[in-house]
Order: structure tokens, then C-alpha cells, then sequence
């Protein structure tokens, strides 16, 4: 297969593998609405429980510092956690 086939090689190796025949790439969505407006609030929601929790699992590991460069630490993970939700949206 060459890289130069882009979607016919991506259909055949899908009919081929996974037994499943496409008619085209694309993945279509309602360009009209921005991918979080997509997303139940049930899922949004979870979403968020598991980022922080993730995020309070890794915190656990990371070296104990002294009380003032906490703060910031801290601070550069909060900053760094809203800027990530908003990339995402």
C-alpha cells in the first residue's frame, strides 16, 4: 500500500482487517456546533469527574515540595487545566 492512496488505501485495509465496508473518510458532524455543544451534559460532566480525578491521582506523585513553591504549582496547574478545557471545546 502506498501513502500517496490516502483514502482508498485507508478503505481497502479497513474492508480487509476489520471486515467492514466503507463507502468514504469522512466523518461528518453539524459544522454549525462546536464539539462540546455535541457532548450530553451527562457526559461533560464525567468528563470533568475524571480529568480531576486523573489530575489528583498524578498530583500524589509528584516529589514534595516546600509550602511556598506550591503555591505555584498550583497555580501553574489550574492555569494550565483551563487552558486545556478551552482547547478542547
Amino acid at each position: 500500500m502506498s501513502a500517496a492512496r490516502g483514502d482508498a488505501a485507508l478503505i481497502e485495509l479497513t474492508e480487509r482487517f476489520d471486515k467492514v465496508k466503507l463507502a468514504a473518510c469522512v466523518l461528518k458532524t453539524p459544522k454549525s456546533m462546536p464539539p462540546k455543544a455535541q457532548c450530553s451534559r451527562e457526559a461533560l460532566k464525567a468528563l470533568d469527574v475524571a480529568a480531576g480525578r486523573i489530575e489528583a491521582y498524578h498530583r500524589r506523585q509528584l516529589p514534595k515540595e516546600n509550602p511556598s513553591s506550591m503555591k505555584s504549582r498550583d497555580a501553574r496547574l489550574a492555569l494550565d487545566r483551563r487552558s486545556t478545557r478551552r482547547c478542547s471545546a
